[in-house]
């Protein structure tokens, strides 16, 4: 009796797990774990080392990619990066081998674990589709010295086949007993193109200002070239280099238009323990090629503790360095450190 209920058992299990894989009416995505389990709904991407889901019932989850089987997901076109340096565009279907999916492209079926996976994104028609980021803020104020002190930063990608659209920037104000001020700001678009999988050429612009190094304004439009030195599921890194028009103005009005070599490294770490965390950190370092002796560095560590799915708490130190600064052709430093909440989209 206990046999054969475990044998129809065993019959209608299988018997769904085929309807879910071969029904043509079926249009939800479909997680199918190591465990059995089966989760119905959108796959939305994968990053580091994590699948993110929104699930019928449960809402939007976050799955190591150990905890899976394999995934189907033919509603959406994806853009799949992988360890290996190879980008494809296509849609998932399941495989029966444990911890991979099969790619659907356009003239090939290619077979991929699920561990090897870099990135993937959902690569729709629409623009929406192709964007992607994050925004933060964060306020701080004291009775004692009655200052207060507002951050807010923001990060946004837009992605095609062969392009990538950067926009970052931060900002800190602050207000005292008498006066607000804008202290630290910095706003940045740059532009890549993927001459192959690491390799890309890019182009950027970009806006500074910062108080304590007597900078009023800054504006620098740059050409160069750069690499990415990993792509793993748990780490990645790029680095590049190139040469910025650099165009400054002090707050003593004093004005320069000075040519800088660059030279870039960025950096992304993700724990998967819990809690989850993201440490991230951004190096530039800038030699003046038309003032002798000049040289600048500026650079920022990140640590992003997710508190819930899309919102996380985010600290950041940063540092600024100028040898000759334009206020007084003297070194100065500046440097601090900004809390505050972020969501991503």
């Amino acid at each position: 009796m206990a046999g054969n209920k475990i044998l129809k058992s065993i019959i209608v299990t299988t018997a769904l797990l085929f309807a879910v894989l071969n029904s043509n009416g079926q249009v939800k995505d479909t997680l199918f774990f190591l465990n059995k389990t089966i989760v119905i709904g959108e796959l939305t991407r994968v990053r580091l080392g994590r699948i993110e889901f929104d699930a019928d019932g449960i809402g939007n989850i976050s799955v190591k990619n150990d905890k899976i089987y394999t995934i189907r997901a033919a509603k959406h076109y994806f853009r799949i990066e992988t360890v290996t340096d190879k980008v494809y565009y296509g849609t998932i279907d399941s495989s029966a081998r444990s911890g991979t999916i099969k790619i659907i492209t356009a003239t090939r079926q290619i077979e991929v674990p699920i561990a090897g996976i870099s990135t993937l994104s959902y690569y729709g028609s629409d623009w929406k589709s192709k964007l992607s980021g994050e925004v933060g803020a964060g306020y701080t104020f004291t009775k004692s010295s009655n200052i207060g002190r507002f951050n807010m930063n923001v990060n946004m990608r837009y992605r095609t086949k062969h392009t990538e659209a950067l926009l970052t920037g931060n900002t800190i104000i602050t207000k005292d007993s008498i006066k607000v001020y804008r202290e630290r700001e910095n706003l940045q678009l740059a532009f890549n193109y993927y001459l192959s999988s690491r390799w890309y050429a890019a182009g950027m612009v970009s806006y500074q200002r910062n108080r304590e190094l007597g900078l009023k304004s800054r504006w620098q439009q740059g050409v160069g070239i750069g690499y990415k030195y990993i792509t793993s599921s748990s780490n990645q890194g790029t680095a590049g280099t190139g040469i910025v028009l650099n165009q400054e103005q002090a707050f003593s009005n004093q004005r320069n238009v000075l040519f800088e070599w660059v030279v870039q490294t960025n950096y992304t770490l993700f724990s998967f323990s819990k809690p989850n965390l993201t440490i991230s950190t951004a190096q530039t370092f800038f030699l003046n090629l038309s003032q002798k002796g000049r040289i600048r560095w500026d650079g920022d560590l990140s640590v992003n503790w997710e508190l819930v799915s899309d919102l996380s708490l985010k600290t950041s130190f940063y540092h600024n360095y100028d040898k000759k600064s334009p206020a007084t052709l003297l070194p100065r430093l500046d440097y601090g450190f900004v809390a505050g909440l972020s969501y991503e989209f």
